[in-house]
């Protein structure tokens, strides 16, 4: 619970802090993503606008060049946190499939959008390089996870190596919106 040094606090009882993760792997990849400032400037510049519930950003910061940031968030922990290896009911999975469908309506074909130089865009080359670079490299250790991938889902992904350039190619043309970018169970709270 939150000491704010006074008898009657106007500010929430408990926050969750976001840093970027202490594993040099992980911060790597996601500091070549750019996805710390994606997420601050989503927060600080997005949020209220986004259509779907997310949770109350209190504080945003960042430093790009020494890769500092820092979110302070509402503790949504009451929610139930999804899990990607359990999966998802059909009431969950209906669930984001609605929330995302109102999030991509509301931006859709949004003039805002080109004012949005911090976004990833799929018309980069560069930007489709680096994902298919980093597909390439990350989908041969997906066994390293521990848990067994079905047989299905290796076949589709062995076919997805050599079709990351054409998928961005795909996504490049109109109609755009504002796109998630990370949508998983273990990413959102029911």
């Amino acid at each position: 619970i939150l000491n704010y040094g006074c008898e009657t606090p106007s500010g929430p009882e408990t926050l969750i802090i976001k840093l970027p993760p202490a594993d040099d792997q992980s911060r790597m990849t996601a500091s070549s993503l750019n996805l710390f400032e994606i997420e601050n400037r989503f927060y600080a510049e997005l949020a209220s606008d986004a259509a779907i519930r997310v949770p109350k950003c209190f504080y945003s910061a960042m430093n790009r060049p020494l890769d500092q940031h820092v979110l302070l968030l509402e503790d949504l922990t009451s929610s139930i946190v999804g899990d990607d290896v359990s999966g998802a009911s059909y009431q969950q999975a209906s669930l984001v499939v609605n929330e995302l469908a109102v999030m991509h309506a509301s931006w859709w074909e949004s003039d805002r959008l080109n004012e949005l130089s911090w976004l990833k865009s799929w018309l980069h080359l560069k930007e489709a390089e680096r994902m298919e670079s980093l597909y390439n490299d990350s989908w041969p250790k997906i066994s390293e996870y521990g848990f067994e991938v079905p047989a299905g889902v290796v076949k589709v992904g062995n076919r997805l190596q050599s079709s990351v350039a054409d998928i961005h190619a795909d996504l490049s043309r109109p109609p755009w919106t504002l796109g998630h970018g990370d949508v998983r169970l273990d990413n959102l709270l029911f």
